[in-house]
């Protein structure tokens, strides 16, 4: 609780979205001199992001200066294995092609591909002499959109009838599968010198009915590793294979023996062996993601290297920032003896070492934070990361392998920091289901203007998932929040990730019964210490937060208001209209809805819709196709005919993923309803609304 008042000017406000700027990718120079990253921005007039590529010194000598410019978004910076050029993405042109940039001789960039459907994240081959990527192939244009605008030819096509033959057709953020399939290209990079107007051909690597991804050079240049499910079964199922292919074209071999789902290949020095991240599709989605390890040649079993550590890799607590990454990849020594990382822990991410071989992975860089991305020098002796707080946005960093000389080199957003009020969220442990200890994070309020009889109304955040985590994360939605005077507590329960196989599978078949004590437990902790309004309790959250938010407000009346977004309220109907149904129904819940009937029922939301009380705001988005909107529509006429205040809110052309990389009109307009609903229902003077509301329908 602020001791004294905050002038206005000072408190964070969703218009600071437009203010932020986010840090990511960080690319070191193979000679650990210079550190290549992208910042990203929002354009409130344009209504877009933009994004440039930055550099900086590494020992911190010269202040970081961006590379590229422009009102356009350039991203995924890759170092020439000399460390003299570096190729990134940019869509200057429309579609994200490749281009590549000689630093010691200056000028304009090189664009190196014109692809109907754009290109994807540059990898360098070891000679420095072409570069692979995946790209969307096929889908030639018809006779009849030539000379069209893109608005037009979309139009047409929504228009279009859809044959879908497939169970998987369609996917969250990417929409209705067409006859396009993602495959492996390479282009060759001319020297520098060469005529400004050569430009290679791509030459296309791979072919099928499938999508190829990820390439990973192997060190002689002769071989690409990557990632691609091409198992008949496919459509069934939520899972990849290694394999690699000759970088001239040929027969594609398969390492790895479908037992889950595969990313990130990297090769060791030698040449052979291929690290990965994998889990295990006999335990999906409750498998721990591992750093494993195969023979090249395709001969033995995987190696589990993290087999000893009970977290999983790549799994930090999330945010609304929008931090631009590329593909995460273990890191190797250049003796080939150890593997760097990144592992969620309880609420943070830090980077790990551990040996190649398995064995006792070791924490390089702690504390409490999140490292979103990190990458290595030749040499293996120095690390370039980002990383943020609950109190700070994400900025770069280089620090040794061993942890040593740790550095701050950018500082992007010191400025706006130091002209707001920033909360500071603490960290809180406190006594859950089952016994267990459960984390959770309080942030009180930077502005007193809610305060009454000493207390802040407080708003409990849901994490998504469910098997997510919140955390030491800078939050802006948050701070908007805590600086309208609401208090922010957000929780880890049992089925969040960070905490360890066992703990994540706690939840299976027990959605809402196993973790809504611990968030009860969490707030009465906070209620206790005398700081909060017991009458004046919020709850909100999203995807699987929203489907906690519609089963809270389902079994108890002690909060005032609800915001529940991208939910789910109807598991039955969830089931073969979200494009993870097959992967969350059923091992979730033992089964297909004909073989699990009661238990699809019973933690369905929707079936508690006699207990609804709680004035609900509801935030969705028509094309979500993970919580797709019917699940909102649903809810919002029950919330209806029990007579409770209610709203729904629906973004157009927006999908699951809209508080981080929606239109920046709608995570504004987004903001101001969430914030405008707690105040309605929770501020100083709130209550008769809400108080006939709840009365009306309690008389149902």
């Amino acid at each position: 609780m602020p001791k004294q008042a905050v002038p206005e000017e000072r408190l964070v406000t969703a218009r600071d979205l437009f203010a932020l700027k986010f840090v990511g990718d960080p690319q070191l120079s193979p000679d650990g001199e210079r550190v290549a990253f992208v910042v990203t921005t929002l354009d409130e007039a344009a209504d877009e992001y933009r994004s440039q590529v930055w550099l900086a010194r590494a020992d911190g000598a010269e202040a970081p200066r961006p590379l590229t410019g422009g009102e356009k978004r350039d991203t995924a910076p890759r170092w020439s294995p000399d460390g003299e050029r570096l190729a990134f993405l940019s869509d200057r042109t429309g579609k994200a092609q490749l281009y590549v940039l000689d630093l010691a001789a200056g000028g304009e960039a090189r664009r190196l591909t014109d692809l109907k459907d754009g290109a994807g994240e540059p990898t360098w081959a070891p000679d420095g002499r072409a570069i692979a990527f995946a790209a969307l192939t096929g889908g030639a244009e018809e006779e009849d959109d030539k000379g069209k605008s893109k608005e037009e030819r979309d139009r047409a096509k929504a228009n279009e009838p859809k044959r879908i033959e497939r169970l998987k057709y369609r996917f969250d953020g990417r929409g209705y599968f067409d006859e396009r399939r993602r495959h492996l290209f390479v282009v060759a990079v001319p020297p520098p010198g060469a005529p400004p107007g050569e430009r290679p051909e791509p030459r296309q690597v791979t072919e099928g009915d499938w999508d190829d991804d990820a390439p990973a050079w192997s060190p002689d240049g002769a071989t690409l590793a990557f990632v691609a499910d091409r198992e008949p079964d496919r459509d069934r199922h939520f899972g990849s294979d290694l394999w690699v292919v000759p970088a001239k074209g040929g027969r594609a071999r398969k390492l790895t023996r479908s037992e889950g789902n595969v990313a990130g290949p990297a090769w060791s020095p030698d040449g052979g062996t291929i690290a990965y991240f994998g889990d295990r599709r006999d335990d999906r989605p409750f498998s721990t993601t591992r750093v494993r390890t195969i023979a090249a040649k395709g001969r033995g079993k995987p190696v589990a290297v993290t087999a000893t550590l009970d977290r999983d890799v790549n799994s930090g607590p999330g945010t609304d920032q929008t931090l631009p990454s590329g593909t995460a990849r273990p890191a190797w020594s250049p003796d080939g003896q150890a593997l760097w990382f990144l592992v969620g822990d309880r609420g943070s991410q830090h980077l790990y070492r551990a040996p190649a071989a398995g064995g006792e992975a070791t924490r390089v860089l702690g504390g409490e934070r999140a490292l979103a991305a990190f990458s290595l020098d030749a040499a293996g002796g120095r690390v370039a990361f980002v990383a943020s707080d609950g109190a700070h946005p994400a900025e770069l960093f280089v620090a040794g392998t061993d942890g040593a000389g740790e550095r701050r080199l950018t500082d992007l957003n010191r400025p706006w920091l130091e002209s707001k009020a920033i909360g500071v969220p603490e960290r809180l442990r406190f006594t859950g289901n089952d016994g267990d200890e459960i984390d959770g994070w309080l942030l009180a309020p930077t502005s007193d203007r809610l305060t009454r009889r000493g207390k802040y109304p407080l708003v409990l955040m849901i994490h998504g998932g469910p098997h997510g985590q919140y955390g030491d994360n800078f939050f802006h939605e948050f701070q908007v929040l805590a600086a309208r005077g609401f208090g922010v507590l957000a929780l880890n329960p049992h089925g969040s990730s960070g905490r360890g196989a066992a703990f994540a599978k706690s939840l299976r078949a027990r959605w809402g019964e196993q973790d809504l004590p611990d968030l009860m437990a969490g707030v009465d902790h906070v209620l206790a210490r005398g700081q909060a309004d017991p009458d004046r309790l919020g709850v909100g959250g999203g995807s699987y937060g929203g489907f906690m938010t519609n089963w809270v407000i389902g079994h108890t009346d002690r909060f005032k208001a609800a915001v529940t977004m991208r939910s789910i309220s109807n598991l039955l109907n969830f089931f073969g209209t979200s494009d993870i149904f097959h992967l969350a129904n059923g091992p979730e819940f033992g089964g297909a809805p004909w073989e699990a009937t009661e238990q699809y029922l019973k933690f369905s939301p929707l079936m508690y819709a006699a207990n609804f009380v709680t004035p609900t705001l509801i935030l969705h988005s028509e094309q979500d196709y993970r919580c797709p909107i019917e699940q909102g529509e649903q809810l919002y006429a029950a919330l209806r005919l029990r007579g409770v205040p209610t709203r729904m809110v629906r973004f157009p052309n927006e999908s699951h993923g809209l508080s981080r990389n929606g239109k920046p009109k709608h995570r504004l307009q987004r903001l101001d309803e969430i914030v405008g609903w707690y105040e309605r229902y929770l501020g100083c003077e709130a209550g008769e609304e809400a108080g006939a509301g709840r009365a009306k329908a309690a008389a149902r």
